[in-house]
């Protein structure tokens, strides 16, 4: 099992980026405060148990700056694909609960080619695990309402007042959607900027994937891939002494 894919939507400095890597030797190279550390950041918050990252460590500068009509309301999302899932690896029940071939979320064609443009070959068995950084439900249906209500003034009005600790970590496996196309984005989370919100009672698996319990998931992450992600960013953070 490798991680093939990497989707990172509306965090630091990346508005929309998919990292595809290959089962060898892979390098991110970049111009110093390009983003190759944010980018890690990224897969650590969404693999790392160490790494814990809340909605009280969460800060507004995590959010893409670029965001027309600014963050609130908005969502980071965190998606890695991982391919050749061999059957040891799906032998093991949770890792198992991740595969996109177990098939408790069923997949329309769409999405299915949707997916397809994420991985190197869909005839292989892959799974992916999601990380949604969005407002909690409360929050979203009054976004909703209001609009549903004409009432767009009071859409505003409730998304202003939106702060941190109105948002939650919803983590999820077998998502298939390309989270950096706007027009799969926008079905998750509607367009803001258009006062056109999505229906949190409409939140579809076949969309998110599968609700999970990360915890678990870490348990069974290799030690010794995570170990090796801390130790790149820690490199990548000593200041160099000439």
């Amino acid at each position: 099992m490798y991680l093939s894919t990497l989707q990172v939507r509306n965090f630091r400095n990346y508005e929309s980026e998919i990292f595809k890597f290959n089962s060898k030797t892979n390098a991110i190279i970049g111009e110093n405060d390009s983003g190759k550390t944010n980018a890690l950041t990224a897969l650590r918050i969404l693999l790392d148990d160490s790494y814990y990252y809340s909605n009280k460590t969460l800060k507004e500068s995590d959010f893409y700056s670029g965001i027309s009509n600014g963050w609130r309301g908005e969502w980071i999302i965190i998606s890695a694909t991982f391919e050749e899932m061999d059957t040891e690896t799906l032998d093991n029940e949770i890792l198992a609960s991740i595969s996109l071939n177990s098939g408790e979320v069923e997949s329309d064609i769409e999405n299915q080619n949707n997916f397809s443009r994420l991985t190197s070959n869909t005839s292989k068995n892959a799974g992916s695990i999601s990380l949604f950084i969005r407002p909690d439900k409360n929050v979203r249906k009054k976004l909703f309402d209001a609009v549903n209500n004409g009432d767009s003034k009071l859409f505003k009005e409730i998304r202003s007042s939106i702060s941190l600790t109105d948002y939650e970590f919803y983590y999820t496996s077998k998502s298939n959607l390309n989270f950096c196309n706007d027009e799969e984005y926008f079905k998750l989370v509607g367009n803001l900027s258009n006062c056109s919100p999505s229906n949190p009672d409409d939140d579809d698996e076949a969309f998110l994937g599968t609700k999970i319990n990360m915890s678990d998931v870490f348990k069974h992450i290799s030690v010794v891939y995570v170990d090796a992600l801390r130790d790149v960013l820690r490199e990548m953070k000593k200041v160099k002494i000439q």
